[in-house]
């Protein structure tokens, strides 16, 4: 493969316009406050006593020392303040758009369009809001650029200049070296050597060279020991029984079932042209045959671009390589999310977007070889489109923040109350009455919050040493929080929820309140459920000492707000408190 001047990635010009595109893009959505499991992260950094603590840190079982320690950097360097945080995860997306943009001028140099389409569509994409702006979330696009670069440094050491071998082969050293960075990073990042074998199937063939399947698998296999090697590290670490990617591995039944019920779903909230990234997965599931037709054109298109390319004689077949590329990247990087038993989220999507946007820029070069102005046309209407969706998720996770940091400082305000067990000194008693997961949707289309335990650990970040959180009722459904709380005087308090859709309604009938437990101020018990109008009620039942605490309080959390009902100041009468509006 030959270098030439038309190898080069556009210039600074280019880096500098895609760049600025992302953090105008983004900027609305800087000074967002943390949200989700960012507090246990941040509380996680706290505790590490040095950056050689941070890379051995673990979460729920997982461990990912790249990022972690990317983490931990962000935190000595900026504290409390979000800014900086944003500013990190907005720089990896300008810089995998970037990347993306010289690595499709590399492979097609005779094709801007396709390369602007590349950037431009990743850069704009509208799925990619959680992953950038929930930092907890930080992996996703620390892997994929990695992943690109691995992929920009294999192209650059399959060139043939001046350079020589010896050039050659640091970079194919780089590359390997990325590629473990990039599996130390997150999990989808294991599959990148399925990535390195679509590409080097897709490069030129040289006269009496060995056949392309057989090149591919030995690229392949190259890589595929850094991710054997990242994932030896893991196990080592944190043992085969806690580790992620342990899943449903030994259940085949499971995993045939996420793969029906998951893969259509995310083949429609990842299409550009349909209107799936923001709705909610009530509505996704009734779309699902449209979800199975998507896989189906992928698989169908991928298999005869492949073809078309194993025919071709010598060269590079742009169109055909750059889809086999991007189909390959697309559904090798949900691999490990339906393997291993992960829930549906939207930035599961990030580094599987990077192969539905080479698809759509081999596409859109295909049709301006007979329509240039049209295809130029419809690039700026799905930028456009993207753009705005974008702007909109940003805004919902400003608000969603602006939520998550009433309520912090809300419940900060609580007076101390008493001593209790081995904590020295009186501590705040608190009790939620709801808690929604997710802001301004499901947790599919809306933006995170916080649950009990992000709060327990957002108060000590704050200043409150031993927080107590007495009691707490999730209700995940952000639109489907209480209708009414009422209270009823010193002795009963109770709780109507009124839900949208009857999928809400039935999880969260066959759901525990997880609310009666020893030592705890609130018992939650379900009085009754009426299918008909989508509606539970719940006793809450106070303990004894409940209301001999009176430096506690009642925190009504919803994603329109918080109010704080001081326990003495709680009328003996009835008291109904509304929905916000």
């Amino acid at each position: 493969m030959n270098g030439s001047a038309g190898w080069r990635c556009g210039g600074w010009r280019a880096c500098l316009l895609l760049s600025g595109l992302v953090f105008g893009l983004y900027a609305i959505s800087l000074p967002a406050f943390f949200v989700g499991d960012d507090y246990d992260h941040l509380l996680k950094a706290l505790w590490q006593a040095g950056w050689t603590d941070a890379v051995r840190m673990t979460f729920w079982g997982a461990w990912g020392p790249v990022w972690y320690l990317s983490w931990y950097l962000d935190y000595r360097w900026w504290g409390l303040n979000p800014l900086g945080y944003h500013l990190t995860n907005t720089l990896l997306l300008a810089t995998a758009v970037v990347t993306l943009f010289g690595l499709v001028r590399k492979l097609w140099p005779g094709a801007p369009l396709a390369a602007w389409a590349a950037a431009l569509l990743f850069a704009s994409h509208p799925l990619h809001d959680e992953a950038i702006i929930y930092l907890a979330a930080r992996g996703h696009p620390l892997a994929a650029l990695l992943g690109l670069l691995t992929l920009l440094a294999y192209v650059q050491s399959r060139m043939r200049d001046d350079r020589g071998p010896a050039f050659r082969g640091a970079l194919l050293a780089a590359a390997l070296a990325l590629s473990l960075l990039a599996a130390l990073a997150k999990e989808v990042a294991l599959s990148i050597p399925a990535w390195i074998a679509a590409l080097e199937w897709s490069l030129p063939r040289e006269p009496r060279s060995r056949p392309a399947w057989l090149r591919a698998a030995g690229a392949g296999s190259l890589f595929l020991c850094a991710a054997v090697a990242s994932q030896g590290l893991r196990f080592w670490v944190v043992g085969f029984e806690s580790n992620k990617l342990r899943g449903v591995a030994g259940d085949l039944e499971a995993l045939a079932k996420r793969l029906v019920e998951e893969l259509p779903i995310y083949a429609l909230m990842g299409s550009l042209p349909l209107p799936f990234g923001s709705v909610d997965y009530q509505t996704l599931q009734r779309w699902s045959p449209l979800g199975w037709l998507l896989v189906a054109s992928a698989l169908l298109g991928g298999a005869a671009a492949l073809r078309r390319v194993a025919r071709r004689s010598h060269g590079f077949s742009p169109v055909a390589g750059l889809c086999v590329l991007g189909v390959v990247i697309a559904l090798s990087s949900l691999a490990p999310l339906l393997w291993a038993d992960l829930p549906l989220r939207r930035r599961y999507l990030y580094a599987p977007s990077i192969g539905i946007v080479l698809v759509a820029a081999a596409l859109l070069q295909a049709l301006a070889r007979r329509q240039r102005r049209a295809a130029w046309a419809l690039l700026a209407v799905l930028v456009a489109g993207g753009a705005a969706v974008t702007v909109q998720r940003n805004l919902l996770y400003l608000r969603s923040g602006a939520v998550a940091r009433d309520l912090i400082e809300t419940a900060r305000q609580a007076p101390l109350g008493e001593s209790a067990g081995w904590v020295s000194g009186p501590l705040p008693r608190i009790a939620l009455t709801t808690l929604p997961r997710a802001y301004g949707g499901d947790f599919v289309s809306g933006a995170y919050l916080l649950h009990e335990t992000d709060l327990h650990s957002a108060l000590i970040l704050f200043g409150v040493p031993q927080p107590r959180i007495d009691a707490a009722l999730k209700c995940y459904y952000a639109d489907d929080y209480y209708a009414a709380a009422a209270i009823e005087g010193p002795a009963r308090l109770r709780l109507t929820v009124r839900f949208r859709s009857a999928a809400a309604f039935a999880a969260a009938a066959e759901r525990d309140p997880r609310a009666d437990r020893e030592g705890r101020l609130l018992s939650a018990k379900l009085r009754s459920a009426d299918p008909d109008s989508r509606t539970l009620i719940y006793d809450l039942r106070p303990h004894a000492s409940f209301w001999s605490a009176p430096s506690g309080m009642i925190l009504v959390y919803s994603a329109a707000g918080v109010r704080r009902i001081p326990l003495a100041e709680l009328p003996r009468g009835p008291l109904v408190l509304k929905r916000p509006s």
